[in-house]
């Protein structure tokens, strides 16, 4: 091996400059991999990468990596809707359904929904997806080819310049400078993040019972339709329009959107029956309507931006403003025991990493979320209605008629006022 490295060139030892990758520097490496493997009973990996041009060099340094195959972690099942397209796809699943297990009935649902992963209906009839995506591969190789060919490109010159200096920025703003390949390692660091992201409760300040009386509260028809019994045709509709949530979080949707649709105020449009966000987007484009003028009273128009909107969610704070609005115990119970039965794990690479119960926020994509933040910004629209009506308050041009200090589009709200301190200030 010490013959072989005295035998190359500077430019071979540290890097191969201006991404010229040759025959002999090839030959080389291909060599030094044959007399490792010649010196004894090899079972590592190896692997050999030509990366791009470093933040502080250009030359590009070629890693040649040696480890232990990588035991990866157990991956879980996925389905994928393109199978429900194959011919074979109801009768599969039907054969499968005959499974006899005895048990309680969520017993036997779940050892039958396990036995029907048996069949690899992806493997034996969806195999060419791989194949299309090795091709996609492949052409953006060839692309990237065609680029490194074209050095007297000033814009494409330009671009790597640009993606050095942000790859500057991006190790100047690294936390601790530290780096890993281990997989097991990345799977914790992304397990601790998520967990203190999702699995941390923080505290909240009480809610103000006099900020709920400042806004309509359920009525008794809202209530009468939310404690009815679950007819036939309920669990059928949940069951046709269940996409990927259970029947029992579409069943208590359907029920809690009519409810809200009743003490929502106008000032919300987002995700309700009925109303647009539409509507809210031509309003602010009326009131900037000669916004650039000078001789025109001064006003104002401040944007908030809810970061993480739906993981802000505390539940104390949701369990209380529900009850609060009037609706009923056992109907809140059922939904913060769909919020609140929710655990999460890391899929990276395919492999399962960490497992952990969630303390806090709704969920994207459950069908209750929606409406369970509309129901929290609700809290926030009457808290600046309340202040709107203090005496240090002056409505927005052409707000006043209507009393509208601020417009919600879903997790972001305008605040609306006369430009003035004192007035911008009140709503705060």
């Amino acid at each position: 091996m010490r013959g072989a490295e005295d035998e190359c060139e500077e430019d071979e030892m540290f890097g191969i400059k201006e991404n010229q990758i040759d025959a002999e520097r090839v030959i080389f490496l291909q060599l030094w991999i044959d007399v490792i493997r010649d010196e004894g009973d090899w079972k590592s990996g190896i692997h050999v990468h030509f990366d791009n041009p470093g933040a502080f060099s250009n030359h590009s340094p070629a890693t040649v990596s040696f480890h232990s195959r990588l035991q990866m972690g157990k991956k879980c099942f996925k389905f994928f809707n393109i199978w429900t397209n194959h011919a074979s796809f109801l009768k599969l699943i039907a054969d499968n359904w005959q499974y006899e297990v005895h048990g309680s009935p969520m017993f036997i649902l779940c050892k039958r929904l396990k036995h029907l992963k048996g069949p690899k209906l992806n493997k034996l009839h969806f195999s060419h997806i791989s194949d299309r995506v090795a091709r996609a591969e492949a052409a953006m190789d060839a692309h990237q080819t065609l680029s490194s060919n074209d050095r007297g490109n000033t814009q494409l010159y330009a671009i790597d310049k640009h993606l050095q200096q942000h790859l500057i920025h991006l190790k100047a703003a690294e936390s601790d400078g530290t780096f890993t390949s281990f997989v097991d390692e990345v799977g914790a660091v992304f397990v601790d993040f998520y967990s203190q992201l999702l699995g941390t409760p923080k505290a909240t300040l009480p809610l103000d019972v006099t900020v709920i009386q400042h806004g309509p509260c359920l009525d008794t028809d809202s209530l009468a339709s939310l404690l009815a019994s679950v007819s036939d045709m309920d669990i059928k509709y949940a069951l046709f329009a269940i996409d990927d949530a259970k029947v029992i979080a579409k069943i208590l949707t359907v029920r809690l959107s009519h409810a809200l649709a009743t003490i929502i105020s106008p000032m919300q449009n987002a995700f309700l029956g009925g109303r647009l966000m539409a509507y809210n987007i031509h309003l602010v484009q009326e009131l900037l309507i000669n916004y650039e003028r000078k001789r025109t009273p001064p006003r104002c128009l401040m944007k908030i931006n809810f970061k993480k909107a739906f993981d802000s969610v505390q539940w104390p704070f949701l369990r209380q403003l529900l009850l609060l609005l009037g609706f009923p115990s056992c109907f809140v119970h059922l939904v913060m025991q769909c919020v609140e039965t929710a655990s999460y794990s890391i899929a990276i690479n395919g492999s399962i990493y960490g497992f952990f119960s969630r303390k806090n926020g709704v969920r994207q994509g459950d069908p209750l979320s929606p409406y369970l933040f509309t129901a929290c910004m609700e809290y926030l629209s009457r808290m600046l209605h309340m202040a709107s009506l203090s005496l240090g308050f002056r409505f927005h041009l052409k707000c006043a008629t209507h009393s509208i200090c601020h417009l919600a589009f879903a997790d972001d709200v305008n605040l609306l006022s006369m430009g003035d301190r004192r007035y911008v200030t009140s709503l705060f």
